[in-house]
């Protein structure tokens, strides 16, 4: 069955807690995965493809192809993608401030794909 909207992760894992502090080690990376899947996301709505490899450059160059929602998820992912190699293998040197942007920049991600999501049909 399903999970009910919203919920997705949180059915399947009754662990599930989700990131309290943007410090915390995992949650930065799990910002930067989301502002990536969010892109793929956008791009296969609007564009019928995404990214592939694992050069995370090609998805800018689609996103602004991807009309105004794919600009400002672009704008956002821009500024995550070179965090990601540090959030990876040496998330404590982060800065606590670097961290919480890298969160807002994330959830503005995900908040455009999800309303993308809601006109594919």
């Amino acid at each position: 069955r399903p999970a009910p909207a919203g919920q997705h992760g949180r059915a399947a894992d009754p662990g599930f807690r989700p990131c309290l502090l943007p410090t915390e080690p995992k949650c930065l990376d799990l910002a930067i995965h989301a502002g990536i899947n969010s892109a793929d996301a956008v791009c296969g709505a609007r564009l019928g493809k995404r990214a592939a490899g694992d050069d995370h450059q090609q998805v800018l160059v689609l996103l602004r192809q991807a009309g105004p929602d794919g600009s400002m998820v672009e704008r956002d992912l821009r500024r995550l993608l070179p965090l990601k190699s540090k959030a990876e293998y040496d998330p404590d040197g982060v800065a606590e401030a670097v961290a919480r942007k890298a969160v807002e920049r994330a959830q503005r991600c995900t908040a455009i794909a999800s309303r993308v999501a809601l006109t594919v049909r």
